[in-house]
């Protein structure tokens, strides 16, 4: 915050003195340690003064929460289980891993973060906007708010990454920062269209699924009117969809119908803060597509 509202010249003195403690500290008995709430060294905000950052970085060594630390805080602080438990979550679960690609070989993960899914906690990692503790906050909400369900025995029953967007609604704080704003806006503009217009009324709940969650994508890049999205495969996946009515349990055509949906939804919102990237499949919310 202090480097934050420093002018450039400022900044460029600054950061030239954590240098010169950096270089005391190699030659001295003396120790320097700083905890900050976010990344200094690849922080977008001082691409200005990049290479006195380098200069800095080079003096200091970077202890970062990774996420794997997030993510055994995660299963052995708020979902700690019992080996019966993890027995019954694996049988639960065993039923859909033909369904989704490398669900079976990360069943174990699967398992001990039962019932978030492994790309939560992953997505939760790119996004700039919040810190790591709030991934804590949101994953104890998230399980007190489903604590009475029953898990269901039609479908996996895991809490994704698209569900993050209702939290997102009702943070104040975040939604002060004009990229989440317009992302809310946007992305709500899409979901009122899907819920009046796409014709196939038993796929709603899905294809506003894959809204909220290339919403929360969307702010994991370092551009918000970048084309970069989700491809079929990743939404299927990461979010564990599974539509009512399908005739049979297979990944081929679950894949199909996801596609169908989405498909379906671009005719629905005639295009509009939805593209398609055809040079690689990625579907992405495009703010910038008002038609």
């Amino acid at each position: 915050d202090y480097l934050r509202g420093r002018k450039d010249a400022e900044l460029i003195q600054d950061l030239a003195f954590l240098r010169e403690v950096g270089e005391t500290c190699k030659n001295t008995r003396f120790r320097m340690i700083g905890g900050l709430q976010e990344s200094l060294f690849d922080n977008p905000r001082f691409a200005g003064a990049a290479d006195a950052i380098r200069r800095v970085k080079d003096r200091f060594d970077q202890v970062r929460i990774a996420r794997e630390d997030v993510a055994f805080v995660v299963r052995e602080r708020l979902l700690p289980k019992s080996s019966a438990q993890k027995d019954r979550i694996r049988e639960h679960l065993s039923t859909f891993t033909p369904l989704y690609d490398g669900m079976a070989e990360r069943l174990d993960d699967f398992v001990d973060l039962y019932p978030i899914h492994p790309a939560y906690l992953a997505t939760f990692e790119q996004l700039t906007l919040v810190e790591k503790r709030e991934v804590l906050r949101t994953v104890e909400s998230e399980i007190r708010q489903r604590a009475n369900e029953d898990v269901p025995t039609d479908a996996p029953g895991v809490v994704s990454i698209d569900s993050y967007r209702a939290r997102l609604v009702d943070d104040a704080a975040a939604r002060m920062v004009p990229e989440v704003q317009e992302v809310l806006d946007k992305s709500e503009v899409v979901r009122t269209k899907i819920k009046t217009a796409l014709p196939d009324k038993q796929y709603i709940d899905t294809a506003v699924r894959i809204v909220d969650a290339l919403s929360i994508h969307r702010l994991t890049t370092d551009d918000i009117h970048a084309r970069i999205g989700l491809t079929v495969d990743e939404l299927r996946d990461q979010l564990c969809l599974l539509p009512p009515g399908l005739p049979k349990q297979d990944a081929i055509f679950l894949r199909t119908t996801v596609e169908t949906i989405l498909m379906k939804t671009l005719a629905a919102v005639s295009g509009q803060f939805l593209s398609r990237n055809e040079d690689n499949g990625q579907i992405y919310l495009d703010v910038a597509k008002d038609i």
